[in-house]
């Protein structure tokens, strides 16, 4: 298992945080709001489908975003099963 730098997975996570955040802002456009889910949803599949080639050659994308204590660390890491669960 061979483990490579990518922003990407954080990526995938912000895209998400900002369609909600437009969502909220745009709830008295019913049209606008939808305009950002269908963008937000389309969005984070072409990053998780982005991640994709690399995961089934064997190298699986992580990013930390910062240490904790010596031996742990807060991560993003992408294996088969979440990028599974993403799609």
């Amino acid at each position: 298992m061979e483990t490579y730098f990518s922003i990407i997975p954080l990526l995938a996570v912000i895209v998400s945080l900002l369609a909600a955040v437009l969502i909220l802002c745009s709830a008295r456009w019913p049209n606008v709001r939808e305009l950002w889910t269908i963008a937000g949803a389309l969005a984070k599949f072409g990053l998780v489908a982005s991640m994709l080639p690399c995961l089934l050659a064997g190298r699986y994308p992580e990013i930390v975003l910062f240490d904790i204590s010596p031996k742990i660390s807060l991560a993003l890491h992408v294996d088969a099963a979440g990028i599974i669960f993403a799609l």
